[in-house]
């Protein structure tokens, strides 16, 4: 895992993780923290699926991954577990990454054994964000 404090202000609280995680290890409850809903064509997921089936190996260079913002991250180097707090689901919670995330989930699901595979996340935390930078930040990683 990569930290990345904000270079343009010290007493900003906003820090930036950038990490790999098997997407068997990948939460099935951010699913109830989805910050904006969008359109999900399923030729985008059928996509994402095929890549998971046939070329697991390089997924992670393939996908863009999962943008998440959390109040709070606490990582355990002991045990190698992040844990997330999320506590508003205005802030928090998936913000870029929806279809990526939902296909990942029915490839699991729907697969007796599915490929080992790698997703890039990459997480903000902090309490100086609001819910319209929220949401601009959603926009512009979409557009």
């Amino acid at each position: 895992m990569k930290v990345i404090d904000n270079p343009m202000s010290k007493e900003s609280n906003l820090q930036y993780y950038s990490l790999l995680l098997n997407i068997l290890d990948l939460p099935v409850e951010l699913r109830e923290w989805i910050i904006r809903e969008r359109a999900l064509y399923s030729s985008v997921i059928e996509d994402i699926k095929d890549t998971l089936i046939n070329k697991p190996e390089v997924f992670f260079i393939r996908n863009r991954g999962l943008l998440i913002t959390a109040e709070e991250l606490d990582y355990n180097k002991a045990t190698n577990l992040i844990k997330l707090e999320l506590s508003d689901n205005k802030l928090h919670g998936i913000v870029d990454g929806v279809a990526t995330y939902k296909a990942i989930q029915g490839y699991i699901i729907n697969s007796k054994n599915p490929n080992e595979a790698f997703v890039r996340l990459e997480i903000i935390t902090g309490s100086s964000m609001d819910e319209d930078e929220i949401q601009q930040l959603a926009i512009s990683r979409n557009a």
